[in-house]
């Protein structure tokens, strides 16, 4: 049992250099969050069964409010998202979701708290994004498997094209697990950058620890989450991550930014809790606090114009639906 419990802690350690060594790329966040997500579903019985496997179809709206200098920013997230788990062989399942989302901005204050290029006006207009992923993992044996992912977003603002904010990416790596309580995943993430020429290339790793029957305590993202079963229906999550999205800006501006980006990178702190009230709803709600948040803009060569960090810790919260099909 010892053994078991000292292997979390190993791992942790073992994320520091992996998160320090790719600080300074602005595509790492991204890379992150869009090569993680929920556990890929292993039950092989649709396989065996020639049952039509499951798909999810899940609608989530977020509102955030935050203050930078004279300027109080509040945006509202809408997004929906399409899954269904694919069981291929019996070793070798996958996942296909796609998502498609609006954010709105309002302002109150001062609208050029951060220069986007632009003489007048609110600095951005309605931001969209867009993502076809694909995630899959084959069995090697009882303990290691393989993982593949790959993934196309674009996240480009009104006015911009969908080609604009386009970038394609994909993961390779290996999966362990030890016992029927510890799962860890490391690798190396490979994506086009949204900003100048070339590739970004970054390790990840992620885990998953069955402390007992009720607490599950993993990574989420570049953060961690404690995930408790309270009872068949209820779950909570709580969780913290470093995060962060870019969209590229419109290029009909003064050419400050010409063809460059705004950059959104934040700290939330938060709580969860979903309720499944039947066999295939499902309903959560998070409310928390955004700790720190920083807004950037560069130019077409990746250059900073534009640096903004909030005055004091903001407020989020969503609500999620799911049905299961």
């Amino acid at each position: 049992m010892k053994r078991v419990y000292s292997w979390p802690l190993l791992f942790l350690v073992g994320l520091i250099p992996i998160q320090s060594f790719s600080a300074d790329n602005d595509d790492y966040f991204e890379q992150i969050e869009d090569a993680t997500g929920e556990p890929l579903q292993t039950n092989m019985s649709y396989y065996a069964d020639r049952k039509l496997p499951p798909m999810r179809l899940t609608v989530r709206e977020q509102i955030e409010w935050g203050e930078f200098d004279d300027t109080d920013v509040t945006m509202f997230r809408t997004t929906a998202t399409g899954a269904i788990d694919i069981p291929i062989t019996k070793k070798y399942f996958a996942e296909v979701s796609t998502t498609v989302g609006i954010t709105n901005t309002n302002f109150s204050g001062d609208g050029q708290f951060i220069d986007t290029g632009k003489s007048s006006g609110a600095p951005w207009k309605d931001l969209y994004e867009f993502s076809l992923r694909y995630r899959s993992q084959y069995l090697i044996n009882d303990d290691w498997g393989l993982v593949f992912a790959g993934w196309m977003v674009s996240r480009w603002e009104e006015g911009a094209g969908f080609n604009d904010g386009a970038r394609g990416a994909g993961a390779t790596g290996f999966s362990y697990k030890l016992g029927d309580n510890f799962n860890f995943v490391a690798g190396v993430a490979v994506s086009s950058k949204l900003i100048g020429n070339g590739v970004s290339v970054s390790p990840f790793g992620q885990f998953s620890w069955k402390i007992d029957e009720r607490h599950t305590f993993s990574t989420s993202g570049l953060g961690l989450q404690l995930r408790t079963k309270w009872s068949d229906v209820i779950t909570s999550n709580v969780y913290a991550k470093y995060t962060g999205r870019r969209w590229r800006l419109d290029d009909h501006n003064d050419g400050v930014v010409s063809e460059g980006s705004l950059r959104d990178r934040r700290v939330p702190i938060g709580v969860g809790l979903q309720w499944k009230f039947s066999h295939d709803w499902q309903l959560r709600g998070d409310l928390g606090v955004v700790a720190y948040r920083q807004l950037k803009t560069t130019d077409d060569d990746g250059d900073t114009v534009d640096t903004v960090t909030s005055n004091a810790p903001g407020v989020f919260g969503s609500l999620q639906v799911r049905k299961t099909f």
